[in-house]
């Protein structure tokens, strides 16, 4: 997994101390609606996980209090890019950088617990993930691209895409041997080291293509879009139904840029931080 430079804005905008039990505590998230400029409205969905990372925190301090932060959404929802995941880190961050009551240590047992990609996001580096998202090598190796990030407005379900990878796999995943998943590892890391963008085309894949392009082929056309456009590298981000392209010229990625932001809903160019 990786970082790319896009990114929603978290921030805490007040802590009220309470005297309420920590059953009690409140959060509050004024979301900005991008389109109309400072308009904001408040999400108080207990299953927003800005609000499962506020009150696991304050349980794991065992403090009371009323939260209230404000968010810019910039990644697309249910795109296959880890935004939620993101922003209950960052959540956890904003938290603790008011607070200052725990360490890095213990801030990441609390991010296994909200979700999967909650723990990648707590460090700005790539990184092999492994068991859950839990067991996590985060890598010294940087990539150098430009990143065509390209999202036409479908919101896919990340438990069923999960069941029905299950369901086509059944009786055929194969189970690889410490050794060979070392040997993958160890592969990938000379990539990123020689930054050799299209040596990833044989190396690396998504297993999510092969049921998220069979249901939406439109997918798969927009990757072979990409790559006829000059692109060292494409695939789908996680689940879908994001696709995005790793180009080594400039150039070339201003061009698919224009082109696809003529032709689709959210397009983006950037670069990994």
């Amino acid at each position: 997994m990786a970082r790319i430079n896009l990114y929603d804005l978290l921030k805490l905008d007040k802590v009220n101390f309470t005297n309420l039990s920590i059953k009690q505590n409140k959060v509050k998230i004024n979301l900005q609606k991008q389109k109309k400029g400072k308009e904001f409205f408040s999400v108080t969905d207990q299953n927003n996980l800005i609000t499962k990372a506020s009150l696991r925190y304050l349980a794991k301090i065992n403090q009371s209090a009323e939260l209230s932060f404000s968010l810019e959404k910039n990644i697309p929802l249910g795109a296959g890019l880890g935004g939620g995941s993101a922003d209950a880190a960052l959540a956890l961050q904003e938290i603790n950088g008011f607070l200052e009551r725990l360490t890095f240590e213990d801030l990441f047992p609390l991010a296994v617990e909200i979700g999967s990609d909650v723990p990648f996001c707590l460090q700005n580096s790539f990184a092999f993930c492994e068991g859950k998202g839990e067991q996590l090598e985060f890598l010294e190796e940087r990539l150098k691209a430009w990143v065509l990030v390209i999202n036409d407005g479908l919101h896919l379900d990340t438990a069923k895409a999960y069941q029905d990878l299950d369901f086509k796999r059944k009786g055929k995943q194969k189970d690889f041997k410490d050794k060979e998943i070392q040997e993958k590892k160890n592969n990938l890391k000379s990539i990123l080291k020689k930054n050799d963008l299209k040596a990833m085309r044989s190396f690396c894949q998504n297993d999510f293509e092969e049921i998220v392009f069979e249901q939406f082929p439109k997918l798969s056309f927009l990757k072979k879009e990409i790559y006829n456009f000059g692109a060292d590298f494409s695939l789908m981000s996680g689940s879908g139904s994001t696709i995005f392209g790793l180009f080594s010229e400039k150039e070339k990625a201003k061009k698919a840029f224009a082109y696809c932001k003529e032709n689709y809903q959210k397009v983006f160019l950037t670069e990994f931080i």
